[in-house]
């Protein structure tokens, strides 16, 4: 079975069809099964990398792959789990999408941010969510698992001391 450049375009449609992608995924994604294709095989052509960014460009102009609606989507599904700001912004630049694209969809508000923090420890059973009292051991663990989330100190200790009752942000 020979490789050609509709071969390599059918990969990149059949891809896109079961994942959301920005360009440069795709385009990493092509070309890594182009190296296991040529140490399994060994019949890889020369022209197959432009075979590849070919392909990105189709589905590009075809509007198969948008890095702007790719980001969107990805930022709305990264803050309804509870992700920080921090932790959205490393995951699509990761992806391929620039800081330009992330940055226009990913809000500055303070209030985003905490709603977030509020969710992740929800999720986690942290500081209140968590249920029952907890030695300064465990409060010391959950306020270390909320930084490494990305979250910031200040908005990682008004996460963890929510008052529940009060709070009705889960209410969706």
């Amino acid at each position: 079975m020979t490789l050609t450049a509709q071969k390599i375009f059918d990969k990149a449609v059949h891809y896109l069809e079961r994942y959301g992608s920005s360009a440069e995924n795709l385009r990493r994604v092509l070309l890594r099964g182009l190296k296991r294709r040529e140490i399994k095989f060994h019949d890889v052509p020369a022209e197959a990398p432009q075979w590849v960014d070919q392909a990105v460009e189709k589905c590009l102009r075809l509007n198969l792959v948008n890095d702007a609606l790719y980001a969107e989507a990805r930022v709305a599904s990264l803050r309804r789990q509870g992700r920080s700001k921090n932790y959205i912004q490393r995951t699509l630049m990761q992806k391929g999408v620039d800081r330009k694209t992330v940055s226009q969809f990913l809000s500055d508000d303070a209030e985003d941010e905490e709603t977030a923090a509020k969710r992740y420890a929800q999720k986690k059973r942290l500081g209140v969510f968590g249920g029952g009292k907890k030695g300064i051991d465990a409060q010391r663990k959950d306020l270390a698992k909320m930084l490494r989330a990305g979250f910031s100190m200040n908005v990682a200790k008004k996460a963890l001391r929510s008052d529940v009752e009060t709070d009705d942000i889960f209410d969706e």
